[in-house]
């Protein structure tokens, strides 16, 4: 296998690493450089993640190949965990997205850094030599992306300095598909300017599960680095106790206003799990399990699992309470638990399946009885109800597990043995699945337009859902208000506005207004056109799911018909107990009878004996 003079780090990156017995050992996570004397960059080795999730350095004197599908190595690995050192720079996580200034021989301007390239010397040394940038638009709408170029590495400046408004969609598009503790996994291991750089680009929700994985003191950072207005909504969004646990790491000061500028239900839940100490059931608690009425179905209670921000933990019981449902609730009456439901008919009540024996819990009950009782009877998930048996929340075995965890478990070094390093695919086999035509000595182009675009699990840009986004956007009270609030700003100037000023005058009606409103018109109607025609191909998916299911109920149906049917044929031919029982009654009255006679005819015999001797 031979190695290209040129690597591009961005498609670098994800690459499987292997050892001469072409076993995986791994996968590239990043490329390590430092700044030589000269000024120059020069890669000096790879950040790799091994086993349990663990990035580890491999120098690159230690490299012996690279492609597109694998890097092979000499097979010595040192387990012991990466930590960046003074002077090195990770190309991924922090030199991605930074914007440079071009020489004039180039251009002049500035651009984007969006990916970099290191040649292979004669000394056996990786330089960085050439650097992908696309150059940033200065004017206009900004409707169109700047062009792309591939510069040497000393045509450009601005590569060493800290930039506290770098952006982050280099790294964010490594993290697609991660699960939010793997993102958080790799945000603890980031440099604390560039992890709030990065978690600054995230959308509240992803942001607000990246939250909940990380450790107090990387959250707090995060959530302090953020504008008060951005940090309470994504307080809104994650769970009560999460929420509740981050707040009071807070000073008091940031966590009053933080409270009074999240919706006032979340900030309420919040505020009363404040009152319990952390190491109580209340302090431990969500307030938002699945809570039902007696009166709900079964079908109800499942689609209420099915809840996409709702726990695995949680989700295995549904707990049923008399009016009100929000909590506290009304009278506990007890938990239905999944697998009871799913063996009933979807229309049967909820309250034929109760629980009421689980045990619970009161507020003040310490983390000891919590953890004894779930580990006694086996349990998910924990009510927690007042002296009243109003219930107040629910604790689940992963908030358990975090506080029984220490603090610094996610640094805790794991016992590595040569049992836990799972042997992978050969090369042959990974080359074989490798589908794609990715070259490492070509740069990795990032997608990007005037939309924030979406990857399918494709890896392509669903064009739809955006359109269905936007169109949805249209239908809100939000655009509403915008539209009504643009549109009085618009008459107002243009009416009251000096005549210099005015720049759509009402002598001719508002024409430009008018057009703009027509043209928004015009882009509406086929977005919304599209958007229905994307449910109508939703529903009619649905329909067919439905039919299938339709019809293998029949054919379950007829196949038990059939069985039954057969099995009462066979019944007819089979001795049964009623069948042998009924029998052996037969019997026993044919030989009642035998015996009668025959005690008849001795009877009969005696008379005519004595009849003689007379």
């Amino acid at each position: 296998m031979s190695t290209p003079s040129r690597v591009f780090v961005a498609r670098l990156a994800g690459t499987g690493v292997y050892d001469p017995n072409r076993d995986q050992v791994g996968k590239v996570h990043d490329v390590v450089v430092v700044t030589r004397t000269t000024g120059a960059l020069r890669a000096v080795g790879l950040v790799v993640e091994v086993a349990g999730k663990r990035r580890v350095f491999v120098p690159l004197s230690r490299v012996t190949s690279m492609d597109a599908g694998a890097v092979i190595t000499t097979g010595l690995l040192n387990m012991r965990r990466f930590e960046q050192r003074a002077g090195e720079t990770q190309v991924v996580g922090q030199l991605l997205d930074r914007t440079v200034t071009l020489h004039e021989r180039d251009g002049g301007g500035s651009a984007r850094l969006e990916d970099v390239g290191i040649e292979l010397r004669r000394g056996r040394d990786w330089d960085v030599t050439k650097l992908f940038v696309r150059r940033t638009v200065t004017s206009g709408l900004r409707l169109r992306r700047g062009e792309t170029l591939l510069v040497d590495a000393d045509a450009v400046t601005g590569l060493s300095a800290v930039q506290a408004g770098q952006g982050a969609s280099a790294l964010l598009a490594t993290f697609e598909g991660l699960k939010p503790a793997d993102v958080a996994d790799k945000l603890h291991d980031l440099p604390d300017e560039r992890r709030l750089q990065v978690a600054v680009e995230l959308d509240d929700e992803r942001l607000a599960d990246v939250l909940e994985e990380l450790s107090g003191e990387d959250s707090v950072a995060i959530l302090t680095g953020l504008e008060t207005d951005r940090a309470a909504r994504v307080l809104d969004v994650m769970q009560p106790d999460d929420a509740a646990d981050l707040v009071a790491e807070l000073p008091a000061a940031t966590a009053a206003e933080l409270l009074e500028r999240m919706e006032p239900e979340e900030a309420d839940d919040v505020r009363r799990l404040l009152a319990y100490d952390e190491h109580t059931a209340g302090g431990l608690m969500t307030t938002e399990p699945v809570i039902l009425g007696p009166e709900a179905t079964i079908a109800s209670a499942l689609a209420h699992v099915r809840r996409r921000d709702l726990s695995p933990a949680l989700a295995t019981l549904v707990f049923v309470v008399r009016p009100p449902l929000e909590t506290p609730t009304g009278r506990f009456l007890g938990v239905v638990h999944l697998q009871a439901m799913l063996r009933e008919p979807p229309h049967d009540a909820v309250a034929t399946l109760l629980d009421k024996d689980i045990e619970w819990v009161l507020p003040t009950d310490p983390l000891g009885k919590v953890t004894r009782l779930m580990a006694t009877y086996n349990l998910t998930a924990l009510p927690v109800l007042d002296e009243e048996r109003h219930l107040l929340g629910a604790v689940s075995a992963d908030d358990v597990l975090d506080r029984l965890l220490p603090d610094d478990w996610r640094d805790a070094d794991d016992v590595l043995t040569d049992a836990s390093l799972t042997p992978g695919a050969t090369v042959a086999e990974r080359s074989d699945r490798v589908d794609r035509a990715d070259r490492l000595d070509t740069p990795l182009e990032k997608s990007g337009g005037l939309l924030r675009r979406r990857r399918n699990d494709r890896g392509g840009v669903d064009i739809g859902q955006n359109a269905e986004r936007i169109a949805r956007f249209f239908g809100t009270p939000r655009f509403i208000v915008y539209m009504t609030i643009f549109c009085v700003f618009w008459l107002t100037w243009n009416t009251l506005a000096p005549e210099n000023l005015r720049f759509d005058s009402y002598a001719l009606g508002f024409t430009l207004l008018t057009l703009m409103l027509s043209l928004q018109a015009s882009y509406s109607a086929p977005l919304i056109l599209l958007a229905q025609n994307r449910q109508t191909d939703r529903d009619r998916v649905a329909a067919e799911q439905d039919r299938q299911r339709t019809e293998r109920n029949l054919a379950d149906t007829e196949f038990l018909a059939r069985e039954m049917a057969s099995l009462r044929l066979a019944l007819q031919d089979v001795a049964t107990r009623d069948y042998v029982r009924g029998e052996l009654r037969d019997l026993l009255e044919d030989l009642r009878e035998e015996i009668r006679a025959e005690r008849d005819g001795d009877g009969d015999s005696d008379l005519h004996a004595a009849d003689r001797r007379r």
